[in-house]
């Protein structure tokens, strides 16, 4: 800043660090989650995307303490490719019997959710109709198959380490859900 020794602040650490530096002061047992898409144009810069997140947080959260209470992760494609993991609710939804099937493949590699999702369902809302189907996902359905949906999976890891290191508690299964113990994680956001 003028006049002194200090820099200004950019722009990512004003917009992200800041709110999560008065977050996390605030709540003394608390995480911040960044969660962005990782678009498929976006997917070949990765760790760029998540090295200026993770940047703009480290510059702001001064002690290790506090930087590892927040963390980034990734919907890979968007929210919209785990609605094919969990076709039951996606039908429901519609209310259509059968709209969907489960996708038989990593829903994380579909290209474009949302246009294949509108493709089938011309009417799909994504603020009125996925607020309801994401009330109606089954996160143990979705992440059941240990090599899919790894950064989902890494996202639903950093936090049940968090409960288990937070509140000292013995696993006592939270491991097992998910697939957490055993299942894939993407390795550019679980090691946070």
């Amino acid at each position: 800043m003028a006049g002194t020794a200090k820099r200004l602040p950019t722009k990512d650490e004003e917009e992200i660090g800041l709110p999560a530096l008065a977050y996390l002061r605030q709540y003394s047992r608390s995480a911040v989650l960044l969660i962005d898409d990782l678009e498929a144009d976006r997917r070949t810069h990765a760790a760029d995307v998540f090295r200026r997140y993770r940047n703009a947080l480290d510059a702001v959260l001064a002690t290790t303490e506090v930087r590892q209470r927040a963390s980034v992760h990734f919907l890979v494609n968007m929210i919209e490719a785990y609605y094919f993991a969990h076709s039951a609710a996606v039908n429901r939804v519609a209310g259509m019997t059968v709209l969907l099937d489960d996708h038989t493949a990593d829903v994380e590699d579909i290209p474009h959710p949302k246009r294949q999702l509108r493709a089938v369902w011309p009417s799909f809302d994504e603020v009125e109709h996925g607020e309801r189907i994401v009330r109606q996902l089954d996160l143990d359905h979705i992440l059941s198959r240990p090599a899919e949906c790894r950064w989902l999976r890494a996202l639903f890891a950093w936090c049940i380490d968090k409960v288990v290191e937070w509140d000292a508690v013995h696993d006592s299964g939270l491991r097992n859900a998910f697939c957490v113990d055993h299942g894939e994680k993407a390795a550019l956001t679980y090691p946070q």
